[in-house]
């Protein structure tokens, strides 16, 4: 997912666009415990705009072992 950058630096910079919230819903839902790890990083500057990747983790899931996160 590539989502334009927030103007300050933050620790809650994905937070900020809702998806690991929907996300973590979704997934104690179906009877996750543990929540997913997210990352992000700066990709090249598109249009005069700075953009970051982000990338999600949902850890293995313990009662269902063909999840394979």
């Amino acid at each position: 997912m590539d989502v334009p950058a927030s103007p300050l630096p933050s620790d809650t910079f994905l937070s900020e666009f809702g998806t690991p919230t929907l996300l973590w819903r979704v997934l104690q839902s179906v009877g996750y415990t543990e929540q997913s790890r997210y990352s992000r990083w700066e990709v090249d500057k598109i249009g005069g705009l700075q953009w970051f990747a982000a990338q999600g983790v949902v850890p293995l899931h313990g009662g269902r072992p063909a999840w394979t996160g």
